[in-house]
């Protein structure tokens, strides 16, 4: 492959992925029945949610401070103190010293309880009192609005 070549498929691969704006829709003819298989999310990265779609709504809520079991103090001890001398030693150009004194000094302890996972804050649910069969059933998510919905028609009229 000449050089010519590879830089003219550069260009026309790279174009393609540049030219992408996440306008890309998921959408699904059926309700999730598990979060993690289908419900789809939703939030701004502090507060979310995911959206089952089902007649009787599930939704499911976080919020990013929520974790499993105790508090647990990541705050290193001598952080704020080293922070002068770690920028001494960069300034005087010993980047490897720098960086050494930082690890040593400003990362979270090392004897911490154990490892936690993420919790979700609790479901919200939503009663329509629709039971029974519905048509034309559609549940998407709109990656580039950020949004989510559900429409079906249920005893002749559309729901959305």
């Amino acid at each position: 492959m000449t050089l010519r070549t590879f830089c003219a498929a550069c260009l026309l691969l790279g174009g393609g992925v540049a030219a992408w704006d996440g306008s890309q829709h998921l959408w699904y003819d059926q309700p999730a029945v598990e979060w993690e298989k289908g419900s789809l999310p939703i939030g701004n990265g502090r507060m979310g949610a995911t959206i089952y779609g089902t007649l009787q709504e599930r939704v499911t809520l976080n919020e990013d401070t929520i974790w499993s079991g105790p508090y647990q103090d990541r705050t290193p001890t001598g952080g704020v103190a080293t922070l002068d001398k770690v920028r001494k030693l960069l300034l005087a150009g010993d980047i490897s010293g720098g960086g050494d004194v930082a690890l040593a000094n400003m990362n979270p302890p090392n004897q911490l309880q154990s490892q936690r996972s993420f919790s979700y804050f609790g479901d919200l649910k939503l009663d329509f009192e629709h039971t029974g069969k519905v048509d034309n059933y559609v549940r998407w998510l709109d990656t580039k609005a950020g949004n989510s919905g559900v429409s079906y028609i249920y005893k002749g009229v559309k729901y959305t």
